[in-house]
């Protein structure tokens, strides 16, 4: 997730504020650091069904220092799996389901909720990444699964770029699609959307329906799509239903969210900022 920012830090507890960031990628990673680190095992996570040579390639640059595999971490809808066995691995099963136990109660209660809205009437919803807001990720990554999960209909009639790659798309294609709600990660779009006369036939830009994902300590909604995103499933569902989750409803399990994961006693007026920028 790399480095925690000056503002990222207050959500987070100081004794993590030292943990240092080592750094991982696709055949560059320098596995000297973390040895050097003195790990008592590793985790690694990796997704269902891939081939798991790389598993064991990981686990011999390591040597006696031991690796355990993470099955689903960038699955939004099987965290539960992944926190229970951590949770095991670590010798704190309890904590593991307190977690499990909120995040399980927010996920039903969305998806009861929007089995409840008939096809026809779901919102069309782009995701507009970069700067330009001509990336995305359809339906089918999991960058973008959270409008999945919300009952959200992905317009983005495009590929699956593999890893952690967007898709590039045109102006003309944005257009077609008519997107009802616009989700971005950049708040550099949402100046540019308000200029720029092609974004404005977009009922998502003309209606005022653009949303910029809160981001501190880390991404609610994506990059990396990771267990941060827990506390994005109330937000999106929010963002996509407000009537059928109102703004108290969301409130609550936010704070709820960051007193038992981040272990930060969240207030109105902070939640209020974080909205904000």
């Amino acid at each position: 997730m790399g480095h925690l920012s000056d503002e990222s830090k207050k959500f987070i507890p100081e004794t993590y504020h030292s943990i240092p960031v080592l750094g991982w990628g696709r055949g560059s990673t320098n596995y000297e650091r973390y040895i050097a680190a003195s790990p008592d095992l590793a985790f690694v996570g990796f997704e269902a069904g891939i081939n798991t040579s790389g598993i064991d390639l990981v686990q011999e640059k390591f040597g006696a220092i031991p690796v355990v595999c993470v099955e689903n971490t960038r699955n939004a809808v099987a965290y539960a799996q992944t926190i229970t066995f951590i949770g095991d691995v670590l010798g704190i099963p309890e904590r593991a389901e307190e977690l499990n136990d909120y995040y399980l109660g927010v996920l039903d209660e969305v998806q009861s909720g929007i089995e409840r809205i008939p096809e026809e009437k779901r919102v069309r919803v782009y995701y507009a990444e970069g700067n330009h807001g001509l990336s995305t990720d359809p339906s089918g990554s999991p960058h973008s699964q959270l409008i999945d999960i919300c009952g959200g209909v992905n317009v983005a009639d495009c590929k699956v770029s593999s890893g952690s790659g967007m898709t590039e798309v045109t102006m003309e294609s944005v257009l077609m699609w008519k997107p009802d709600v616009i989700i971005t990660t950049s708040r550099e779009f949402t100046l540019l959307v308000r200029s720029h006369d092609s974004w404005e036939k977009i009922p998502a830009v003309s209606n005022n329906r653009v949303y910029v994902t809160p981001t501190n300590p880390f991404n609610w909604f994506d990059r990396p799509p990771g267990v941060n995103r827990i506390v994005g499933i109330p937000w999106t569902a929010h963002v996509l239903y407000p009537e059928l989750f109102p703004d108290d409803w969301f409130r609550a399990k936010v704070k709820k969210f960051y007193q038992l994961y981040y272990h930060y006693p969240l207030s109105d007026e902070e939640l209020s900022l974080l909205l904000s920028k």
